[in-house]
């Protein structure tokens, strides 16, 4: 951001006059003129802001200082303010002459200045005046100096302003007198504009992507004018991309692996900021997207190129589409413009860009490749009628993009970066308290002021997020503004106003709500007292509002409440809300979701107060203005519905929604997807059923039901959904047959949809359940027959022949994955049995109408995969795969966001793919380059799979489909990382999907027990950090409800053993080790475990716990004994290890190595608890212990010895 981009330029504009005659001006021309002049620069395409420097309040000297030093640092800085302020400069004139500096004081300012002696003393304002008029015969921007019209009471004052007048006439500066009452502020604003007019040349206008792109830079200038400190995380930031030397090989993954190679110099690409609202995020981004450097590796440091969008910088860059085609625009302006040419803003699809942004990434340069920053992921919204795909941001770049991303906590957005493979999560938590106050100090010198530093400290002391400095510092420079008026008009004249202040305003920053949202209605509250009623009724109205608010409706629905604002009072709302609200395109939105809690917060206690809903009434008030403007207007489109559904006005609700000339297709949309958002915080059958009784019409009652089945009942859990499908089925059989709603659809056709959308085909007793039984028999005996497969009846209905089909690929696929894996022998004529099955599919879909053409792309996919899939199993049968059908697939997923069977065929997909690379690998016994490469490749399409599928199960957990699919990726993702001895990683994966809640019930018993006693006994030889102790839970759970099993797996009691107690060694997991050690030792002796003459478990648990405590004994026996950062883990590691002594010594008290073992724990908890008095026992046991000492024992008694020492 520079100079020669003079639109996006922050212009400060210096105010000079004398103080307490123009008080009024100086309000107006902050309050009135100067957001006044912004809103015209914006509609004149400038796109630039100015902000005023009045120097009112704002020089802060230390008062320590003789009063000449102070006069003179306040001199200096005003002359250096004018310098720094030019060219833009607006001198008034009125009733008063000012202060008269020093004769010597005075000189030397207008020495250094250059100033012409005019023969006469120069007060403060008029050396200001006077070198803003000397500067301007270098820029050729004249000076506004405004003259009022009213002579001065004291002819002394009276004299110097006109010697002052007259001297600007002979240096050719005009003066423009005004009125006070009638012409000032018009004056002003002219005069303004034509100046700033004069700054920025008329530029010829581009197309609608140069203003956005325009917008974004100013964006990125703003945020990152406001960052402070976080040096951290920006040291953090700089090097995440530096090559890496990954895992070390002692915690399991094999280095020596060329897929370990590859993993580690791809790493993770992506970076994500995620924090709470207001702690920073924004600002952050921007100064990395700006100006910070990037290391890579050997300190060499990368020079590729920047792309930078704020999502919400405007309406338009609130919609994906726009984004994606901003951050092109900076990476290839050619193809960018050839886009923008052909569609604008509005109707500009994320297909129009998607492949040109997709090639234009994936051929970037490994070194050279650019940098993404996209700030606010959270905020995408759009015409609030689109999906948030995920396309654009693949998995697959690799190392060739570095992407840095942000994103709200505990949004969707935040959970999807979390979730998603190669990226790093940076949490961003509130400022240290030094940032703090460099927050805002720098926010203060910003709105060129001062304050007083214990104000400042106070109001550091009440929080350190950085919203809420902002918030409460603009709060605390407003009040300084008013109050200080109100202070020097007090009758008391012996206060001083400065004094007076500067303590009022110490005891309100103390007193500061510390919560966000408070910190907004105490902010709000002062703001009403300071500007009046009808600025409190505007922000009530925005606060009802669902979506925002346009500037005409938001004046049109004050008219309605009998207030008249004008345009000077809007001028005035903006200026005051500005930290709280934006305003773009004339829409008025909260700038935060904290600001709408705090006009919330109001609202509360405004209906507490009047013990009336006062919410509800500007509801109304709201509703009443929108229904009077046309169907398609874009207000009434996107918030009449929603606020008809809040007021409880469920009948005109459902009565306009039935009927295009109430509502537009566009209303539906955004109505529909507010009601599914509202559902989250209320029983959804309940309020359905609501809107469905309020139906008066059968019309009505279709158009209602329509709306549900499509927005609402994909949303639900089964259970709701289930109860919901029942209400809308008995509804749907009182409709007539011969009505159809607005949307064409008659009782039938709903019906089928219904079918479609609430139809379990995992409920027992149907297909799903025969396929099982049919799987399991090949899989036993070891050979299949697709002649044997289950083959369903003629179906009833088109939705149930969709579902057989569905149903019919998926097992085909599964079935030929399993061939093509060698894990099942086929059938000779199976190849035939497939390509006939695939023929008829293909038919069915062919002859099918199919309204919906994502619905058909789904079933042509679902064939896609068993083809795929066949072709692995049958290499020679003539199988076609579809090239692009995972991509499609991806493509799909994004456009039908929600839908549990699109994402469960990605992720069957990927699962197709994995295989086909599977078994296109060579046939040696180690892996080699060319096998990582596929084996990395499979990887891929699992882990965005994967991402997708976790994603969807955010969405709806209760998706039984959802979750074994994921249960299978992530299965087979272990799978290919154990292949090439990435152990730790395929540990981590495998445990990820067994400990999904119903592993078990979708799995199978025998299946889960295998599974996760290989999982274990990988874990227990990796030396993996991940915790183990979930599954061991759920492994132990499940044996115990099956006793049978311990016969059918000998094994599964050793590993929970050693895997128990090699957590607790590893991971300081002492609960489980100690738990699972009595619980062995007691089965062992009533029998339960019969016990292994070559490996018994109790030497076994004798040989796992000495080596456990054989830690503790050199931790003891080590020079710097007692100390260590974490005493209450020793703690707690020697009360574990002394439990299971114990428990040994229950079950066989003949070995001595466990009274030694236990007296040593017992002592070493004495001693880091520095409880001596426990040693007496120990003592007493000494002779006793020497006598039964061996080698072993004799460095277990000198370590007793050191801890009976130090007590």
């Amino acid at each position: 951001m520079t100079d020669t981009q003079p639109g996006w330029r922050r212009i400060p504009v210096f105010i000079a006059s004398t103080f307490r005659d123009m008080d009024h001006e100086r309000d107006l021309l902050n309050r009135v003129v100067i957001p006044t002049v912004n809103a015209q620069l914006r509609q004149r395409g400038h796109g630039a802001s100015i902000y005023p420097v009045d120097l009112r309040w704002g020089i802060e000297t230390d008062e320590l200082l003789d009063p000449e030093t102070r006069q003179r640092m306040i001199l200096e800085m005003c002359a250096a303010e004018v310098r720094r302020c030019r060219p833009l400069f607006i001198g008034l004139l009125g009733t008063k002459y000012g202060w008269i500096p020093p004769e010597e004081l005075s000189r030397a300012v207008i020495d250094a200045a250059g100033l012409r002696d005019p023969g006469f003393p120069l007060s403060v304002t008029a050396i200001e005046i006077l070198s803003a008029v000397q500067a301007a015969e270098s820029d050729g921007i004249q000076p506004i100096v405004l003259a009022r019209r009213a002579a001065a009471a004291d002819q002394e004052e009276q004299e110097s302003l006109v010697r002052l007048a007259i001297h600007l006439g002979e240096l050719g500066q005009l003066l423009h007198p005004y009125d006070i009452d009638s012409t000032f502020t018009d004056l002003a604003t002219t005069t303004l504009l034509d100046r700033i007019d004069q700054v920025f040349k008329a530029e010829t206008p581009g197309n609608w992507l140069d203003a956005e792109l325009a917008e974004q830079r100013w964006a990125a200038e703003r945020e990152a004018h406001q960052f402070v400190g976080r040096q951290e995380e920006l040291d953090f930031i700089s090097q995440f991309w530096a090559y890496r030397s990954g895992i070390d090989d002692e915690f399991g993954d094999d280095p020596k692996s060329p897929l370990w190679r590859m993993r580690q110099q791809l790493g993770d690409t992506t970076l994500a900021i995620v924090g709470s609202s207001g702690c920073g995020k924004s600002a952050l981004l921007a100064k990395a997207a700006t100006d910070l450097r990037i290391t890579m590796q050997l300190s060499f440091e990368w020079t590729g190129p920047r792309a930078y969008v704020q999502v919400g910088a405007t309406t338009a860059s609130e919609r994906l589409p726009v984004c994606v085609l901003l951050l092109l625009a900076q990476l290839d302006p050619a193809a960018a413009r050839s886009v923008a040419n052909r569609y604008d803003a509005e109707n500009l699809e994320l297909d129009h860009v998607l492949h040109l942004w997709l090639e234009k990434l994936g051929g970037s340069g490994r070194l050279a490749g650019p940098l993404i920053v996209v700030d606010g992921l959270d905020r995408l919204s759009g015409s609030l009628t689109e999906s948030r795909p995920l396309a654009w941001l693949p998995i697959t770049w690799g190392d060739r993009v570095r992407v840095l991303v942000s994103a709200a906590e505990d949004t969707f957005e935040a959970t999807l970066l979390t979730k998603r493979p190669s990226t790093k999560v940076l949490r961003l938590d509130d400022l240290n308290h030094q940032d703090a106050t460099a927050l805002v100090l720098s926010r203060v010198a910003a709105h060129h002021r001062a304050i007083p530093q214990a104000v400042a400290a106070r109001l550091v002391s009440r929080s350190t997020c950085p919203r809420w400095l902002v918030v409460a510092t603009d709060l605390m420079l407003t009040l300084m503004a008013y109050d200080y008026l109100t202070l020097r008009e007090a009758p008391d004249a012996g206060v001083d106003p400065e004094v007076a202040l500067r303590l009022m305003l110490e005891v309100i920053a103390g007193q500061l709500p510390r919560e966000l949202d408070g910190l907004h209605e105490e902010a709000f509250t002062r703001l009403i007292d300071l500007v009046g009623m009808q600025f409190g009724v505007a922000l009530c109205l925005l606060g009802s509002a669902v979506y925002g608010l346009h500037e005409q409706d938001l004046v049109a629905t004050l008219e309605v409440a009998g207030l008249s604002p004008g345009s000077a009072d809007l001028a005035l709302f903006r200026a005051m809300l500005a930290v709280h609200v934006t305003v773009r395109d004339d829409v008025w939105k909260f700038a935060h979701p904290s600001a709408a809690a705090g006009v919330d917060l109001l609202l509360d206690g405004a209906s507490e107060e009047t013990e009336q809903d006062v919410r509800t009434a500007y509801r109304r008030m709201l509703v009443r203005h929108l229904a009077t403007k046309p169907a398609n207007d874009p207000a009434r489109s996107r918030e009449l519905m929603p606020l008809l559904m809040l007021t409880d006005e469920h009948r005109l609700l459902v009565s306009g929604l039935a009927e295009p000339d109430h509502c537009t297709d566009e209303s539906i949309k955004i109505f529909a997807l507010t009601l599914a958002g509202f559902l989250q915080g209320e029983a959804p059958p309940r309020l359905c059923a609501k809107l469905i009784e309020a139906a008066a019409t059968d019309r009505q009652r279709l158009a209602i039901i329509e709306i549900v089945i499509g927005s609402v009942l994909p949303h639900l859990r089964r259970p709701d959904m289930n109860e919901l499908a029942s209400v809308c089925r008995a509804s749907l059989t009182a409709v007539s047959p011969d009505v159809r709603n607005r949307f064409g659809k008659g009782r039938d056709a709903l019906l089928h949809l219904l079918d479609t959308v609430a139809t379990d085909i995992f409920a027992g007793g149907g297909q799903p359940q025969a396929v099982i039984t049919w799987f399991t028999t090949a899989m036993s005996s070891g050979t299949g027959s697709l002649r044997d497969a289950p083959v369903s009846a003629a179906p009833a209905t088109e939705t149930h022949a969709r579902l057989t089909l569905i149903q019919g690929t998926k097992m085909l696929t599964e079935y030929s994955i399993m061939v093509g894996l060698s894990q099942l022998a086929a059938a000779g004529d199976d190849a035939e049995q497939a390509r006939g099955r695939l023929d008829r599919w293909r038919s069915f879909v062919g002859d099918l109408e199919e309204p919906d053409p994502n619905v058909e792309e789904f079933l042509e996919l679902s064939i896609a995969v068993a083809e795929r899939a066949a072709g692995i199993a049958w290499p020679t049968g003539g199988f076609q795969p579809a090239a692009d059908d995972f991509d499609r697939l991806r493509s799909l997923t994004d456009r039908m966001r929600g839908n549990a069977d699109m994402v469960c065929l990605l992720g069957l997909c990927a699962r197709v793919h994995a295989a086909q690379l599977l078994a296109a690998m060579s046939d040696e016994d180690e892996v080699t380059a060319s096998d990582a490469v596929m084996i990395h490749e499979a990887l891929g399409f699992l882990e965005e799979a994967m991402w997708q599928l976790e994603i969807q199960h955010e969405i709806a957990p209760d998706a039984i489909a959802v979750e074994l699919t994921v249960i299978q990726c992530g299965l087979l993702h272990s799978t290919l990382l154990g292949v090439c001895d990435q152990h730790v990683s395929a540990c981590d994966s495998g445990f990820k999907a067994l400990q999904k809640p119903h592993v078990v019930d979708l799995l199978g018993k025998e299946s889960f027990i295998d599974q996760a006693v290989a999982l274990l006994r990988s874990w227990y030889l990796s030396w993996s950090r991940t915790d183990p102790t979930p599954l061991l839970e759920r492994l132990a759970q499940e044996v115990d409800h099956h006793p049978a099993t311990r016969r059918e797996h000998p094994e599964v009691d050793a590993i929970l053993l050693m895997v128990a107690v090699m957590a607790a060694k590893r991971l300081g997991a002492v609960e489980i080790a100690t738990r699972m050690v009595g619980t062995t030792l007691a089965r062992l002796r009533s029998g339960d475990i019969l016990l292994d003459p070559e490996a018994p478990l109790d030497v076994l648990i004798r040989g796992d716990v000495a080596e456990f405590e054989d830690n503790l004994v050199e931790f003891v026996l080590d020079d710097d004994f007692p100390d260590t950062d974490d005493p209450d883990l020793v703690v707690r590691l020697a009360t574990g290890v002394h439990e299971m002594r114990t428990a040994l010594m229950s079950h066989c008290a003949d070995d001595p190595a466990d009274a030694l073992g236990a007296a040593f724990c017992e002592a070493l908890v004495a001693t880091m608890l520095r409880q001596p008095d426990r040693h007496v026992d120990i003592r007493r046991q000494r002779q006793r212990l020497v006598a039964a000492a061996d080698d072993r024992s004799q460095t277990l008694l000198s370590a007793i010895d050191k801890l009976l020492r130090s007590s």
